[in-house]
């Protein structure tokens, strides 16, 4: 089972790219004086980059505010980590064996080639 069935953290980033967007075109905005101007963002990349990591940063820290209110704490967010990764190399070993039975070879073998 993929770690992206359990709760990965994923719910933290929710909404970012959105608010980083929408803080992004809101600060040209301003800077610009006509919503539709992106002038602002294309002599200064770097300042709207920026404006969109503050948006994008702004709705993290809302949603591990909500999250940890809602009971979500990081030993959980740990332990279901590695529940996933023992899952996923229990299937990549179980895997191996099943290629190794099927070409009648030990995992001691050389390479054949």
């Amino acid at each position: 089972m993929a770690f992206h069935s359990y709760n990965n953290g994923q719910q933290y980033f929710n909404g970012s790219f959105f608010w980083g967007l929408t803080t992004m075109l809101l600060m040209n905005r301003a800077y610009s004086g006509a919503f539709m101007d992106i002038s602002p963002l294309t002599t200064r990349p770097l300042r709207g980059f920026a404006f969109f990591l503050m948006g994008a940063s702004i709705n993290v820290f809302v949603n591990v505010a909500s999250l940890g209110e809602q009971g979500y704490l990081k030993g959980e967010y740990n332990l279901e980590r590695r529940v996933a990764e023992n899952e996923h190399t229990h299937a990549v070993l179980k895997t191996l064996g099943h290629q190794l039975d099927k070409r009648g070879m030990s995992v001691f073998d050389a390479n054949p080639r």
